[in-house]
């Protein structure tokens, strides 16, 4: 089975979690926008610790191992923060009360080469696991982020391969997160497309394959 979504239609029985989603065309091919509530982006204030939330659109995609496929565009939204980055990627394994998931995102601002190389150059794909392990708590004595070069406001393949605990995450088919134990417990649940404070996504191409 390799269920496959074009998202130029929205999912039936998406669910809308700090976050809404509207249908629309970019470079020419359909896709979903995503972005936060007017509510949940008013909060989005330096050291309140609003990140790494649940916000996201819940698919009623059952997954457990597998891999995952989808095409992002992400970008800053209006009105975001100097500070703000635009996050977005696959949220999966959620419980069924979205009190816990597992989360992939790309990092289009320090995956861009730079001359001369910033502290987030080439750290372009991050893991979190909501609520115990956000980023913050992760970073940077676990294996929660790695290389590869994105350019914001440009379409990139994520493809996330999930194995009990053993996670690989690819950009552009290119190896850039490799986390042998994620912090999660194992969970069959749902999917979710996933937008982080102060970013506007789009998301194209879906495809899941479990194992």
């Amino acid at each position: 089975m390799n269920p496959r979504y074009d998202l130029a239609t929205r999912p039936e029985g998406a669910a809308f979690h700090s976050g809404v989603a509207e249908l629309t065309r970019l470079d020419g091919r359909a896709a979903l926008r995503v972005a936060l509530t007017e509510e949940m982006t008013r909060r989005d204030v330096p050291g309140t610790g609003c990140v790494d939330l649940p916000t996201f659109i819940a698919l009623p995609i059952w997954f457990e191992d597998g891999s995952i496929e989808v095409d992002v565009l992400s970008r800053l939204d209006e009105g975001a923060p100097d500070s703000g980055e635009p996050l977005a990627g696959l949220a999966y394994r959620m419980g069924s009360d979205r009190d816990q998931f597992e989360a992939v995102q790309v990092r289009p601002l320090n995956g861009t080469p730079r001359n001369p190389p910033s502290a987030r150059a080439r750290r372009a794909a991050q893991y979190f696991a909501y609520p115990e392990w956000p980023f913050d708590r992760l970073c940077p004595d676990e294996p929660s982020w790695s290389g590869g070069d994105v350019v914001s406001d440009s379409w990139t393949r994520l493809t996330v391969y999930i194995d009990g605990t053993r996670l690989t995450a690819l950009v552009d088919d290119v190896e850039v997160l490799v986390i042998p134990v994620a912090k999660a417990a194992t969970l069959r649940g749902d999917l979710g497309l996933f937008v982080d404070v102060g970013t506007e996504a789009h998301f194209a191409n879906l495809r899941i394959t479990p194992a």
